[in-house]
């Protein structure tokens, strides 16, 4: 089942929970699904703690055309090229969605 919120009928945000793993050889990450057929044009991925996978640590607003495959990995790094869509506070999410509604009213 999708989370879809919508915004002032203009901006539809999908919502993920990106949980913490570590794959062999591999870097840790925080893994996002992403649907085949998605229905909306950005992804709020909350990246939850890495110690139990419970508390939300920040959030990344990510556009769609961002995510070439069904799956990304959110690493640690600021170097890492989702870096730009991290938002620190839920506050940073709402000035961010509220920025881009603003920009579809225009």
């Amino acid at each position: 089942m999708t989370k879809v919120m919508i915004i002032d009928s203009k901006l539809a945000i999908s919502l993920r929970m990106a949980g913490y793993y570590i794959a062999p050889r591999h870097s840790p990450a925080w893994l996002v699904h992403r649907r085949i057929i998605e229905p909306a044009k950005l992804i709020l991925a909350l990246r939850l703690d890495p110690e139990r996978n419970r508390q939300v640590t920040d959030y990344f607003l990510l556009p769609l055309g961002e995510m070439a495959k069904e799956r990304i990995n959110l690493t640690a790094t600021p170097r890492s090229r989702f870096a730009a869509y991290r938002c620190p506070t839920i506050e940073d999410v709402l000035r961010a969605v509220m920025t881009k509604v603003a920009a579809l009213s225009t």
